[in-house]
């Protein structure tokens, strides 16, 4: 998910991690947002919980850990680190870094390995695998939360005989309904109004 671990050349966390729903870094937004087209780039507006906001705001307020930061992840990347022993990181969560080049599905190699989520990102760590008693173990990219919704409702990339899918995520629904943008919302605020539960297919 979406937020910064700032870590030593050890590895090391220098501070705790800067999760998404903290807004902090509203000013450094705007700095960034006229300082390059990260919307035309990263195909994404400067929200403060996204990364790069995140480290503008350590710069200019805790200087002293910026200046020791060796490398940025994502809190979900430090555990896979943690888990594998390499900086890896999936398409989807890295495009909240504000880094990532959209078109060309690329990040500054000073970042981290990039691979789809449902490729492998590499195996578990020998010495976790044999701790945990368990054989040689796949860690996957991984997903984040619209992204991995989006696979698990099986929501497809537009053609002429089937548009696009809506996809509207609120705090307790998570709807699909394809090409019928309308009908998504209608039902989305019926749970909303009700909140008793929602338990309609896809359709």
């Amino acid at each position: 998910m979406h937020g910064a671990t700032l870590l030593d050349k050890d590895h090391q966390p220098l501070r705790a991690a800067i999760l998404w729903s903290d807004g902090r870094a509203g000013i450094e937004c705007g700095e960034l947002d006229a300082r390059s087209d990260f919307r035309g780039i990263g195909g994404n507006l400067v929200m403060a919980g996204f990364t790069a906001p995140k480290l503008r705001w350590v710069a200019n307020n805790e200087p002293q850990i910026f200046k020791k930061t060796w490398k940025i992840l994502l809190p979900k990347d430090f555990i896979t680190l943690w888990l594998k022993g390499e900086h890896v990181s999936d398409m989807s969560d890295a495009a909240g870094t504000l880094w990532l080049d959209v078109a060309r599905r690329a990040e500054p190699r000073s970042y981290a390995r990039l691979v789809e989520g449902s490729a492998a990102a590499g195996r578990l760590r020998s010495a976790l695998a044999t701790e945990w008693g368990v054989g040689s173990v796949t860690v996957a990219g991984g997903g984040g939360d619209n992204a991995a919704t989006a696979c698990g409702l099986a929501i497809q990339a537009s053609t002429p005989e089937q548009p696009a899918s809506a996809v509207l995520a609120a705090p307790q629904v998570q709807a699909c309904y394809r090409g019928n943008a309308d009908r998504a919302e209608a039902y989305a605020q019926r749970y909303l109004a009700y909140k008793d539960g929602w338990n309609s297919s896809c359709t």
